[in-house]
């Protein structure tokens, strides 16, 4: 067990360091310095008392004399001298005062202070028993991690990802653009892994088309034209179809501006449907209906289309109104309105 000197020199460390101490620490010096204040109180205040009680003990004769008692500075130095030795000794001495000394310091801390079952940390940080050789153990914990601060400095964690248990050190040390992280169940470790590998390279294209198209013959099926490529990755157009450069499955969008301008034909049916290399699509088609009441419509929707290197996918329509046009109109308020705009993704 250190002695309380080592505990006051320890206690003035850390404040002068500024590091972070046990409170019950610096209890137990606080009250260890109270009881060594009332102890020299005592002290000093029951000296005289007790002389003269020794002295009325004893029956005065004339044939007897006594010393003379010693002054207040001669009490006070050896009061200082008594409390100094208090201080140094050590248990293994096995010096009556202060072993008594330590005993009722350690039983007045075990019995009234409350200790902070969370004061510190430390591995298995169970609250021990209030005993002194579990005080003992406490404290000498402390001394050792203030010992490793004052060697270390504060820290010391790790602030680099790849020095984490739970990352593969050789993966994650040296990733590269566009890596995210992954989790390998396998062996329970956090990876890196490229994006394009984990979704695969994506492709895009996008078309429009200025002119405006005309059924000429009614119940007639009709390619929509896709005359203009607004940009394209992955996709080429021969102005109908768009024909995929990489095996995939594509997302395959489409708004045309269907305008009824009135009069002749037998109806104002529109159909509209799916075609891919060269063969209508069965199941795709839908009936749209422009009215003279209301003249313009737009019409879009998608398909989900999975197309292999060199396939081709196109858009067909077709009307009972030779009126009803999908049409281009570069005269109103806002930008020009394409007649038809398509876009097609990878999924």
């Amino acid at each position: 067990m250190k002695s309380i000197k080592e505990k006051q020199i320890l206690v003035k460390w850390a404040k002068a360091m500024n590091e972070p101490i046990d409170p019950a620490l610096v209890e137990e010096v606080e009250r260890y310095n109270l009881l060594k204040q009332q102890v020299a109180l005592s002290i000093k205040e029951n000296i005289f008392s007790d002389l003269a009680n020794a002295s009325d003990s004893i029956k005065v004769t004339p044939s007897v004399t006594f010393p003379i008692p010693p002054s207040l500075e001669e009490l006070e130095t050896l009061l200082e001298e008594t409390k100094e030795e208090l201080v140094q000794a050590q248990p293994q001495e096995k010096a009556p005062v202060t072993e008594s000394l330590i005993e009722r310091a350690a039983t007045h801390i075990s019995k009234e202070v409350k200790l902070e079952e969370n004061s510190y940390q430390q591995p298995d940080a169970d609250l021990s028993s209030r005993s002194v050789l579990d005080l003992r153990k406490k404290i000498k914990f402390l001394e050792d991690w203030v010992s490793k601060i004052s060697l270390t400095g504060p820290g010391g964690g790790s602030y680099w990802l790849y020095d984490l248990g739970d990352t593969n050190y050789n993966i994650v040390k040296t990733p590269s653009n566009e890596d995210v992280l992954t989790f390998n169940s396998a062996n329970a470790k956090w990876e890196v892994s490229n994006v394009t590998n984990l979704l695969g390279t994506r492709y895009h294209g996008s078309y429009y088309d200025m002119t405006t198209q005309v059924a000429n013959a009614t119940s007639t099926p009709y390619f929509v034209r896709i005359g203009t490529v607004d940009i394209q990755d992955g996709f080429t157009t021969d102005g109908a179809n768009i024909i995929a450069s990489h095996s995939g499955v594509y997302n395959l969008q489409f708004s045309f501006q269907l305008h009824y301008t009135g009069g002749g034909g037998s109806g104002d049916h529109v159909e509209i449907w799916l075609n891919k290399n060269g063969v209508d699509q069965a199941n795709t088609n839908t009936v749209v209906h422009c009215t003279s009441s209301n003249p313009y419509v737009v019409a879009a929707w998608n398909f989900i289309v999975p197309m292999n290197s060199g396939d081709k996918v196109a858009l067909r329509w077709g009307s009972l109104n030779r009126n009803i046009k999908l049409e281009s109109n570069g005269h109103l308020i806002g930008p020009a309105v394409p007649s038809v705009i398509t876009t097609i993704t990878s999924v």
